[in-house]
């Protein structure tokens, strides 16, 4: 089982690296094999995909499909609604994506899956505070479970009470929420303080992110400029793409560059990840002193780094036995688009899967008006009711909640 954890471990650093951004190294890339290729332009994989971050408002689709094939599958009565005529279970996502600005932003959700579920399932639209849900796809699919008395009866219900689209003012919602929130965290890091100290820094990573995307930019640089410099051979260019390849056959490399990672970066980046939180989240955020958590950091890495080292062999085999094949691609156009790819297979005790995604970016003026749904439902008094009516089952402690009613 620790092998598995630290094979995982392995391509999670890499997941996180290629999430992260760009870095600056201006050298010649290696692709998946150990043949050079020589890059068309002085870019790579990451470089790439810290351009992405630059485009913001336009139109993108986005497509992730799941194909899981065992034979076990169709033996499941189950599932029978949800295979394919091969008997394959396949998750087909699509998301259109529109982007009028940061705060305003539409997104058409399709899914096919099986033989009753396909087509649009429903549209999401953030416009500043208002949160708008159109859901009437899904509502004329779950329809198609007829059979099932729950599913039936959860359909009119909500069609009787909320139609097919809501409508949401998430400003005041969260402003009924934060007591709570507040009561539950000070009562759990009476109770439990460690998990009180990480729900806090949790919190306030997610409050900061929301109000200043930006704000871990630096921390997200450092991490994408580590990967630059430790995954260069596991990067390379397929047409006017640029790509990181992940599979068996580089397994060893992979490990061996993961150690590198390691003992070469990781203290660095988890020093600046423990100086972000603590910015965001005060002096005590985690407990302790910054200076006092910033101590034990290199013995932490140290332990990984040994971890690693011992076990190299056998993560190597676990990738190698589950015969993991992927690549991701991209390539960016300053300004004017972005396409990211993404193929993925692996295998495991008799079952395989593939997984596939594709990014389409077209920058350019967008507008949410046409997506906004005419007859929404505003739930916002009604949700806001609610959550006052149960904050003292929430918070146990009824006697000291005041919280505001929005009518």
């Amino acid at each position: 089982m620790k092998k598995k954890i630290l094979a995982l471990f392995m391509v999670l650093v890499l997941a996180m690296s290629v999430l992260a951004g760009c870095g600056d190294k201006k050298e010649e890339k290696k692709s998946s094999g150990e043949k050079k290729v020589e890059a068309q332009e002085d870019s790579s994989f990451f470089k790439e995909l810290g351009k992405v971050s630059d485009l913001k408002v336009g139109s993108e689709k986005v497509n992730l499909k799941y194909v899981i094939k065992s034979d076990k599958l169709a033996e499941e009565e189950s599932l029978k609604d949800f295979l394919d005529a091969d008997g394959n279970l396949v998750v087909d996502l699509t998301a259109d994506v529109v982007s009028e600005s940061e705060t305003k932003v539409a997104v058409d959700l399709s899914v096919n899956m099986g033989t009753k579920i396909n087509g649009k399932m429903a549209t999401l639209v953030v416009d500043g505070n208002i949160l708008y849900l159109e859901y009437k796809g899904l509502l004329d699919t779950l329809k198609s479970f007829k059979d099932n008395e729950q599913i039936a009866s959860a359909v009119q219900q909500i069609e009787s009470n909320f139609g097919s689209a809501i409508k949401v003012d998430v400003k005041k919602v969260s402003e009924v929420v934060k007591p709570i929130m507040d009561k539950l965290m000070e009562s759990t890091s009476t109770s439990n303080p460690e998990v009180g100290n990480i729900a806090k820094v949790y919190m306030a990573v997610v409050k900061d992110l929301i109000k200043n995307p930006q704000g871990a930019n630096e921390l997200v640089k450092s991490l994408s400029d580590a990967a630059e410099k430790n995954y260069e051979n596991l990067e390379g260019v397929d047409g006017d793409m640029y790509t990181l390849t992940i599979n068996a056959d580089n397994a060893q490399k992979m490990v061996d560059d993961t150690e590198n990672f390691v003992k070469n970066d990781a203290q660095k980046l988890v020093e600046d990840a423990i100086t972000y939180v603590y910015k965001v989240a005060g002096e005590d955020a985690l407990g302790k002193p910054e200076s006092e958590l910033k101590a034990k950091v290199p013995e932490w890495v140290d332990k990984a780094a040994t971890e690693i080292a011992k076990n190299k062999d056998k993560v190597v085999e676990e990738i190698q036995k589950a015969k993991l094949d992927g690549v991701l691609k991209v390539k960016v156009d300053e300004g004017k688009s972005a396409n990211f790819e993404i193929a993925m297979k692996m295998e495991a005790e008799g079952t395989s899967m593939d997984y596939t995604g594709s990014v389409e970016f077209k920058a350019g003026s967008a507008s949410i008006k046409d997506k906004i749904p005419a007859d929404a439902n505003d739930i916002t008094t009604m949700i806001t009711t609610l959550i006052n009516m149960y904050s003292s089952q929430i918070t146990g402690a009824a006697s000291d909640a005041d919280l505001p009613v929005e009518q």
